[in-house]
């Protein structure tokens, strides 16, 4: 149902920031493509960039990276309710696919879950 969450990048990621949301983040649908390390060649700084789906988040500290993620996660939750809301206007209609609506709400509903937990944990993570 879900492809990988990217194992290796959570790995990396884990122990740069110091934290440990595996169990949340498998199977939410959230994908960790890339993670990488930029330094501004004037001045010196270092920082970090991640692409989540097709999002990036730039960050520095522990703090920056849950915000930034948390940020994602309430907008993939309200996409979330965004195509519900759609798949219930669709299933009024006379030529719907009857499987295929319950196929996404069965998706919708998993992956909403999911993202909502996580969201939970870095908001204990952000205290």
């Amino acid at each position: 149902m879900t492809p990988e969450y990217g194992e290796e990048i959570y790995e990396i990621l884990s122990k740069l920031i110091g934290l440990k949301f595996k169990a949340q983040i498998k199977d939410s649908g959230i994908q960790l493509k890339k993670i990488y390390r930029i330094t501004d060649l004037e001045t010196r700084s270092e920082y970090y960039s991640i692409i989540i789906d097709n999002e990036h988040i730039n960050f520095k500290s522990k703090a920056e990276f849950i915000k930034g993620f948390i940020l994602l996660l309430e907008d993939n939750i309200n996409e979330f309710h965004r195509r519900f809301e759609e798949l219930q206007k669709t299933r009024k209609n006379r030529w719907t696919d009857e499987n295929q609506i319950f196929m996404e709400h069965d998706e919708i509903g998993y992956y909403s879950y999911k993202q909502s937990k996580l969201l939970n944990k870095m908001r204990e993570f952000e205290k």
